[in-house]
C-alpha cells in the first residue's frame, strides 16, 4: 500500500467515525420529533418533499426520496392510513396517480419541520456562513462523485462500454 492509499484509508476511518457520531446525535434529536408526531424520519422527509414540490407521481416521489418505487409505495400506504396524504387519479389518464399532502399532513409537517429546523439551526448557529457554504459545497461534490461511481458501476455490470 502506498502513502496516498494510507492517507486515504486514515481519512476514511476518521470520516466514517465522525459521520456515525453525527448521525447518531441527529437520530436522537429526530427521534424526539418523530415520537411527538408518530412519524418516522423517512415519513417526515416524504411529507416535506410533497409539501415542497406539490402533488407528485410515485415515480417522481421515489426519485426525490432516492428509494425504489416499492419503498415509496409502502411509505405512502402508511401515510394514507394516518390521513396525512392522499392519492388522486388523473382525470384524463387514469393510470397516473398523484400523491398530495392532506390538510392534516400539512399541519403536522409544518409543526414537525419547524421543530426540525430549530434542531438544525442550533447545530449550525456557531458555524460561520462561509464554513456552512464550504460544507454544503463539499457534500454536493461528494454526492456527485458517488453518483458518478454508481453510474460507472452500473455501466460495468450492465455490459456498458467498460466491458
Amino acid at each position: 500500500m502506498n502513502k496516498t492509499d494510507e492517507q486515504l484509508d486514515k481519512f476514511i476511518a476518521e470520516l466514517w467515525g465522525s459521520l456515525a457520531r453525527t448521525m447518531k446525535r441527529t437520530s436522537h434529536l429526530g427521534q424526539q420529533l418523530t415520537e411527538e408526531y408518530d412519524l418516522t424520519g423517512p415519513q417526515m422527509f416524504t411529507l416535506w418533499q410533497l409539501g415542497e414540490n406539490g402533488p407528485m407521481t410515485m415515480g417522481e416521489l421515489s426519485e426525490a426520496l432516492a428509494v425504489t418505487h416499492g419503498v415509496a409505495t409502502r411509505m405512502i400506504d402508511r401515510l394514507v392510513e394516518k390521513g396525512m396524504v392522499e392519492r388522486k387519479r388523473n382525470d384524463v389518464d387514469r393510470r397516473v396517480v398523484r400523491v398530495s399532502v392532506t390538510p392534516l399532513g400539512e399541519k403536522i409537517t409544518s409543526e414537525a419541520i419547524e421543530g426540525a429546523l430549530k434542531v438544525i439551526r442550533n447545530v449550525f448557529k456557531d458555524v460561520s456562513q462561509s464554513d456552512r457554504e464550504e460544507y454544503l459545497s463539499l457534500v454536493k461534490r461528494v454526492e456527485a462523485a458517488q453518483e458518478n461511481a454508481r453510474s460507472e458501476s452500473v455501466m460495468k455490470t450492465d455490459g456498458g462500454p467498460e466491458n
